[in-house]
């Protein structure tokens, strides 16, 4: 009980990372909706999915704008 970090511990910060791994291909611009279906297409699993849900919805430019809009979920 010397700790109450809410049992999350790496938890959260591995989905932005794992969500390139199924965003490989993509064509940019893209819209979240064009991610999440690109990432279903390629075997994300849900945990995933549900993640990708949580981003903005807008035009994403290149992987790394996918990226600083999940780290801000996190």
């Amino acid at each position: 009980m010397a700790r109450s970090g809410g049992g999350r511990t790496g938890g959260p910060q591995v989905i932005p990372v794992r969500i390139q791994e199924y965003l490989s291909g993509v064509d940019y611009p893209a819209t979240k909706d064009q991610l999440i279906a690109h990432a279903q297409e390629h075997g994300a699993p849900e945990e995933v999915i549900d993640f990708m849900k949580r981003l903005p919805s807008r035009n994403y430019k290149s992987p790394t704008e996918v990226s600083q809009e999940a780290g801000k979920l996190t």
